[in-house]
């Protein structure tokens, strides 16, 4: 429901926010107050047509922003959803329309925009306007079935979701039964690609992140020597003059220590920790070059191993983790060309089991619906107001026949059956 109606600068009102709560909700006023000018901004939030004409004279732009609470299972979720919008059920849907003094036009929903035609569908779901020439959805004879639905509740909100959930399932066997009996041909004659791809890739067994580590690898090796020569120099450097120079500094500022400590003091320290750190550091150098080995065998092996694996991207997938995915995928389609017959037996039987369970939940949706229908007609004599004007109703409708088609769609074929409705001819002393 609405909840709240924020309006800047449209036409004679300046800005005005108007808070609703749950029930009935009367606006009055005098002539030109502005009460249809409310209304015509809820035009606006629907979707409806609105010009430089309607921004009050001297500001740049109109803004309109309603806030709406609608229920779990409304169907403007699933309409926002469609459309790509943020929707959840827990939050509120605020939507907000500008319109400037030049004629342009944003519509925003939920901070996202969204199009004239998109909004105008959105709107249909939260704001319904009956008056003499306006929009009228309960005319669309397409929506009817959305409305008795949203009318039976719950339950049949419920029942009506299970039976989607069946009748997808159902349509996606049926599917795959089609395409498993349709392609029989052409699968026989790839089942000899798939097993010379399945073998290559298997034979050459990519792990994931393999290709990384094995550049890196690669990298290392052929740079071994000049790795090996620039560690030994620098250890080289230390040990010959480093750590001897350090010292020699040390025992010299050590001779003047007892005159100046408070400046030499600090200095000493760092110089021992300089030592003590440039000795460690040659240490790791030395273990560090003994390691370095150059072997021209490994960075062989490395790039033919690499060029088996960017063959494999050619063929199967950008990465490696895209070549498995596509292994995964031929295995199973070999294994459905293998097994044909047992999987086609298995779909048939599962088709005919979803079957059942989708006719045994739409009658019951239907006995549902058919319940909700008859429950919103009046229960009233022959000679109560109501009747009278339903009769009157009928009786101008019936001058045409109206005849409905009602078609099943399943494996015994299709059936029809139909129903009219005739003119009702009243005793005219009942009208």
């Amino acid at each position: 429901m609405l909840r709240e109606l924020s309006i800047r600068n449209l036409a004679v009102i300046e800005n005005v926010n108007v808070s609703f709560r749950n029930g009935f909700h009367v606006m009055t006023g005098e002539t030109g107050a502005g009460k249809s000018m409310l209304i015509d901004a809820l035009s606006l939030v629907a979707g409806g047509r609105g010009g430089a004409d309607i921004v009050r004279h001297g500001c740049d732009k109109a803004v309109i922003e309603c806030q709406f609470d609608m229920p779990e299972g409304h169907p403007v979720w699933e309409t926002m959803r469609h459309f790509g919008l943020d929707a959840s059920p827990e939050e509120p849907i605020v939507i907000r329309r500008e319109i400037t003094a030049h004629g342009k036009s944003a519509c925003r929903v939920n901070g996202q925009l969204v199009n004239l035609s998109m909004l105008k569908e959105i709107g249909e779901y939260l704001i319904n306007i009956h008056g003499q020439h306006e929009y009228q959805s309960l005319l669309k004879t397409e929506r009817h079935l959305e409305w008795l639905d949203l009318y039976g509740g719950k339950k049949l909100a419920a029942q009506k979701q299970a039976y989607r959930n069946v009748y997808q399932q159902y349509v996606g066997v049926r599917a795959a039964l089609k395409q498993l009996e349709a392609s029989t041909r052409q699968n026989m004659r790839m089942m000899d690609l798939y097993r010379f791809q399945i073998e290559e890739i298997e034979t050459a067994n990519p792990v994931v992140g393999e290709d990384e580590s094995l550049a890196e690898e690669k990298r290392k090796l052929a740079h071994a020597e000049k790795r090996k020569l620039s560690a030994e120099a620098a250890y080289d450097a230390i040990m010959s003059g480093g750590l001897d120079a350090i010292g020699d500094a040390i025992a010299k500022l050590e001779s003047i220590r007892t005159y100046d400590p408070n400046i030499v003091g600090p200095l000493l320290d760092q110089l021992q920790t300089a030592y003590y750190q440039a000795e460690d550091a040659a240490f790791q150098l030395r273990d560090y070059k003994d390691g370095i080995e150059s072997d021209a065998e490994r960075l062989a092996y490395i790039d033919d191993r690499l060029n088996l694996i960017s063959g494999l991207k050619r063929k199967y997938g950008d990465s490696i983790p895209d070549i498995l995915a596509y292994l995964d995928k031929i295995r199973n389609e070999l294994d459905q060309i293998e097994n044909r017959e047992e999987h086609l037996d298995k779909l048939v039987k599962q088709e005919a089991m979803l079957y059942e369970e989708a006719v045994k939940l739409g009658r019951k949706l239907s006995e549902m619906r058919s319940a909700a229908a008859t429950s919103s007609l009046p229960r009233s004599n022959k000679s109560s107001s109501s009747c009278r004007w339903a009769k009157r109703c009928l009786w101008r409708s019936s001058s045409r026949r109206y005849r409905t088609n009602v078609r099943s769609s399943g494996r015994m074929g299709w059936t029809k059956r139909s129903f009219s409705l005739r003119r009702i001819r009243g005793n005219r002393s009942n009208r």
